[in-house]
C-alpha cells in the first residue's frame, strides 16, 4: 500500500513541523516492521511537503494510524497544517522499490 500525501504547513511554523516530522519517522521506522519507507520532502514553495509512505499491506497501515507515536505526534503537527491531501495507490509490478 502506497500513500502519498500533500501537506501546506504555515511557513512561520516549518521548524517545528520539520522536528515533529523527524519524531514521527524515527519512531515509525523503529516500531513497525510493516512500514517499509516513511519520508518527508520538503517542496520549493515555503511551507509545502510531500509525505510518502509504503507499508506491506492495509493491516500495516492501520497498525501505524492505531500507534500511539502516530497518535501523538500527528496531534502535535496538526496546529501547524493548513490543509492535507492523501492518495492510496499500489506498486506498478516491476516498476518499484529499489532494482
Amino acid at each position: 500500500l502506497v500513500l502519498d500525501v500533500r501537506i501546506s504547513v504555515d511557513p512561520a511554523n516549518t521548524s517545528a513541523f520539520e522536528e515533529l516530522a523527524r519524531q514521527l519517522w524515527e519512531a515509525t521506522h523503529r516500531r513497525e516492521p510493516g512500514c517499509r519507507r516513511y519520508e518527508y520532502v520538503r517542496l520549493a514553495t515555503p511551507g509545502e511537503y510531500r509525505a510518502f509512505m509504503v507499508f506491506d499491506d492495509h493491516d500495516a497501515f492501520l497498525v501505524h494510524q492505531a500507534s500511539s507515536h502516530h497518535r501523538e505526534l500527528t496531534a502535535s503537527m496538526r496546529p501547524f497544517m493548513r490543509h492535507t491531501a492523501i492518495e492510496f495507490g499500489q506498486p506498478v509490478a516491476g516498476a518499484f522499490g529499489q532494482a
